[in-house]
């Protein structure tokens, strides 16, 4: 196989797990936002309590994107990020549970 076959497989390999691992991403943060209302409620927090929770969970999110993109902006490790960020949360939404 040429080389430039066997970048173009790499490359589609590459996508693939980027794609697998964006579904497992959104499995587990989807998964977990449909159920924080109820689980909130089961502690006896009152609609306002929600609100200021999950809008405060999303401003870190996106606090956190922002800081992050100017990092990989700068630094031009745009996959190690992206990837470093996906593992995060992965892992930090089963832990809070």
């Amino acid at each position: 196989m040429s080389t430039a076959g066997q970048s173009r497989r790499l490359a589609i390999y590459f996508i693939i797990l980027i794609g697998v691992l964006s579904f497992f991403a959104d499995f587990t943060y989807e998964g977990s936002r449909s159920i924080i209302g109820p689980y909130l409620a089961s502690l006896q927090a009152s609609g306002t309590v929600v609100g200021i929770v999950t809008g405060f969970g999303e401003l870190l999110g996106y606090g956190l994107r922002l800081l992050s993109g100017r990092f990989a902006d700068i630094t031009g490790r745009y996959w190690p990020i992206t990837i470093l960020g996906y593992a995060i949360q992965m892992a930090s939404v089963p832990a809070w549970r």
